[in-house]
């Protein structure tokens, strides 16, 4: 078994590599990836590149599975055939003591889950999932399409004949479609897909080759290119950084720092400023406009960077990125 921790904090980092090590069949890898997006595509790379057998369980963490799970899917024909899971949802605050999961506490069956069985040699042949896709959603239904493109057909399997259990957590998902996760649409149905087209696909993330997190970690970054926002201009707001990102040489670092201030205590409204001037309504913006704006902007243009770091809080935002 592979477990890859994408990017936990240090203290639970090694509270949870301690579990793990305590069984002989896993092996924890810790990836770096502090200020880059979530993204499950790559951490799932992660773990093919490191697995060493012929056929792949790809698995969220959020899942519970039967005893005997992997011994009947031990059973099933691979050849030109992968499989995906049904699987029943816990309820909220759920015991797991005491309880048989199988006749207690099933909330309701989903017929889609983070759960696929396949032979390696397909996956790694495409390229494994694509890591365009970052944030939520999208690179299972990439990947099921382009295994059906050269012939590997699949089989979704129930949850009463493969017991899978999802354990309740808030949803994931946004409320509301971002404007990065339309764009992953829109790339999902373009048919212009290739498998990573990013970096090396599956790259574990480590400390010494993450330039920006470096900055970062050190509060370096100060010494580089500063980036600016047109702040008095709120429909020209986000130009001028978008154009001295794409001016910037190649292997050139560059930041952008900003403090948010709202307008009053109840207000979802920013004034972005380092000036200690009043806001005026040129001025004003939402905060969840900006994260919109930064999560497209750097989903789009990711293939740009050497490396970058993103954090944003209602009261600060900070990105560092360097040029390839």
């Amino acid at each position: 078994m592979i477990f890859i921790d994408y990017g936990s904090d240090k203290e639970l980092a090694a509270g949870v590599k301690k579990v793990v090590e305590d069984y002989e069949f896993a092996r924890y890898y810790y990836s770096c990836s502090e200020g880059l997006f979530w993204s499950r595509a790559h951490a799932l790379n992660t773990g093919i590149k490191k697995a060493s057998g012929d056929t792949l369980l790809m698995y969220d963490i959020d899942l519970i599975v039967e005893a005997d799970f992997l011994k009947k899917i031990s059973g099933l024909n691979y050849d030109r055939q992968f499989y995906t899971f049904s699987c029943f949802y816990l309820p909220a605050h759920f015991n797991l003591e005491n309880k048989d999961l199988t006749k207690d506490g099933v909330h309701y069956e989903q017929n889609y889950v983070g759960l696929c069985a396949v032979k390696k040699e397909f996956v790694f042949d495409l390229g494994g999932f694509d890591e365009y896709f970052a944030v939520w959603g999208g690179e299972d239904d990439d990947l099921y399409e382009r295994l059906k493109w050269v012939g590997v057909e699949r089989e979704q399997m129930t949850a009463s004949d493969f017991k899978v259990f999802h354990q309740w957590h808030p949803s994931q998902a946004p409320t509301t479609p971002s404007t990065w996760y339309l764009t992953m649409v829109d790339y999902l149905y373009s048919k212009k897909r290739n498998g990573s087209r990013l970096n090396e696909w599956g790259k574990l993330y480590k400390a010494e080759g993450r330039v920006c997190l470096t900055l970062f970690n050190n509060r370096q970054y100060y010494s580089k290119h500063r980036l600016q926002l047109l702040e008095k201009e709120r429909f020209l707001f986000f130009n001028l950084l978008i154009k001295d990102v794409h001016e910037l040489e190649a292997g050139e670092t560059a930041y952008l720092e900003h403090e948010f201030r709202a307008i009053s205590k109840k207000s979802k409204f920013r004034f972005i400023s380092n000036s200690k001037n009043s806001a005026t309504a040129l001025n004003l913006i939402s905060i969840e406009k900006i994260k919109d704006f930064f999560e497209n902007f750097i989903g789009v243009n990711r293939k740009l960077f050497n490396d970058y770091f993103f954090c944003i809080s209602d009261t600060k935002l900070l990105f560092i990125c360097q040029k390839k």
